[in-house]
């Protein structure tokens, strides 16, 4: 298969003994890479399940690139964690007979907590 950057621009920063793609006219072009929207990019095979991929989760909602997808996984990540160590700090005060308005303060967390996860 032809590389993409020596048949598109007639060079290519790699070797021809560095590239995984063929430096002559093969009549099979590898397609261009694809960058990731993480700084990065991928080719070839990678390249094209990378593109599945992206097409599967574009089907999906279509409004988050990639990119911003894992970023907003990763955030959503920390903040069921952050959620979780709530619900279990809650579940502890509610073992104490504390009364009046620190018993209600525990049971609207608690209802957050659980309105939260009906959310998600």
């Amino acid at each position: 298969m032809t590389c993409f950057f020596w048949y598109q621009h007639g060079r290519c920063s790699k070797s021809d003994d560095e590239c995984i793609y063929a430096h002559v006219d093969s009549g099979h072009y590898a397609n261009p890479p694809v960058s990731t929207g993480m700084g990065d990019a991928v080719a070839g095979k990678r390249g094209d399940v990378f593109l599945s991929l992206t097409a599967a989760v574009g089907a999906e909602d279509g409004s988050i690139a990639v990119g911003e997808r894992a970023a907003f996984e990763k955030e959503k990540a920390k903040m069921r964690k952050g959620v979780r160590i709530i619900e279990e700090a809650a579940r502890e005060l509610q073992q104490y007979d504390l009364g009046g308005a620190a018993e209600t303060a525990v049971k609207e967390i608690l209802g957050a907590v659980k309105a939260m996860g009906e959310i998600d």
